[in-house]
């Protein structure tokens, strides 16, 4: 499949999306800080099957670095967008062993046999105030979401 040319409306494929990040994209796969209690709190959310549930998948190299992450929910379609934003501010929060540089673009995927799934973007900032104390700075993980192939 060319890069030129996504199909928005087929099932999930990491591979696809990899190929359709392109030559910016580094391919690294990985776990993130906290992922055990992160998973445990969403239990009822989230997919955990085969220890899959949150996945680092790298870096999208733009002008900085925008971490990618697939995220295997139970279900894209009835999935409370709520508890979504909340568990990607919970992966924000966790820290940043995989930097997330200006943004952090999110894949949710469900494999009950849904073909739809979630995309969602965060801006990612970090800002130091008068105290010099870095903060993590981010938009809404509900605002840039997008429920694909319905």
């Amino acid at each position: 499949m060319s890069k030129d040319f996504f199909r928005f409306d087929k099932e999930y494929s990491r591979e696809e999306w990899t190929k359709y990040l392109g030559d910016n994209f580094k391919y690294e796969y990985g776990s993130i800080p906290n992922q055990n209690s992160i998973i445990e709190k969403y239990i009822d959310c989230l997919d955990d099957s085969n220890n899959k549930a949150i996945v680092w998948l790298g870096n999208l190299n733009v002008d900085e670095d925008i971490g990618v992450y697939e995220i295997r929910i139970k279900n894209t379609k009835t999935g409370s967008r709520v508890k979504i934003s909340k568990i990607c501010t919970d992966i924000i929060k966790s820290g940043n062993k995989n930097s997330f540089g200006k943004g952090i673009f999110f894949i949710l995927y469900s494999n009950e046999n849904e073909k739809a799934y979630r995309i969602s973007y965060v801006k990612y900032d970090k800002k130091v105030n008068e105290n010099f104390e870095v903060k993590k700075d981010f938009s809404d993980p509900k605002r840039f979401t997008y429920l694909l192939v319905e």
